[in-house]
């Protein structure tokens, strides 16, 4: 799957380019926050990133986010200005929230309805002895993100998106191309907008954000 943009021309066509295509026939009128959900190593971040990516969407990644800030800051306070700016710019994004319960879930979703967001839960689903081996395996790209015990303290931590959330489950062993396609489907149909709970009062458009025009999932 390319992750180049469909407004950037390639000379390379991937297997997953008819995604790229049918996405220009769909033109989605109330902006979509995908809340990104599922086992350390499940394959979360990279959805997030392809999809993001090849839909010039931007990305909040909690749990890099909250890597970064120093045990001073408080990291709630910059990851609420953080959503709370891509959200003024009125236009589909992506979070990818820490392996966690329920609650945080709910208070995102609650937050971005109000903000006139439809709001999407993708789970993405594994098996759990396949997330530990790829959360505590070191490769040349990348070091391992959690030891056996710290896996398995945020394997119990995590509580499955229920039935109420509407979740869209996607495997985390498929293809990005296949992920994607199963999600924008899913967005195509309708998912998630009868959840806005209103209209927001046009907002400016943050200096230096601009806007493409033949992005398909900007109005």
């Amino acid at each position: 799957m390319s992750d180049t943009a469909p407004v950037v021309a390639s000379s390379a066509i991937s297997p997953g380019h008819d995604i790229i295509v049918s996405m220009k026939q769909l033109h989605v009128s109330t902006p979509h926050c995908l809340i990104v959900t599922g086992l350390p190593g499940s394959g979360k971040t990279t959805f997030a990133k392809a999809f993001t990516e090849t839909f010039d969407a931007p990305f909040l990644d909690m749990p890099a986010i909250r890597s970064y800030v120093s045990d001073g800051f408080p990291a709630e306070n910059l990851v609420n200005e953080l959503i709370k700016q891509v959200m003024k710019a009125n236009t589909t994004f992506v979070i990818e929230l820490p392996s966690g319960g329920k609650e945080a879930r709910e208070e995102l979703i609650k937050r971005v309805q109000e903000a006139g967001f439809a709001p999407l839960v993708v789970w993405v689903q594994i098996d759990p002895k396949i997330a530990e081996k790829r959360s505590t395996t070191s490769t040349k790209k990348q070091p391992a993100i959690h030891t056996k015990a710290s896996f398995a303290k945020a394997a119990a931590e995590f509580a499955a998106p229920t039935e109420t959330e509407l979740p869209i489950v996607i495997s985390g062993r498929h293809t990005t191309a296949s992920q994607m396609r199963v999600v924008l489907k899913r967005i195509a149909q309708g998912a998630g907008r009868d959840r806005v709970k209103l209209t927001p009062a046009p907002t400016e458009r943050p200096s230096g954000l601009k806007r493409r025009r033949n992005n398909p999932l900007v109005q």
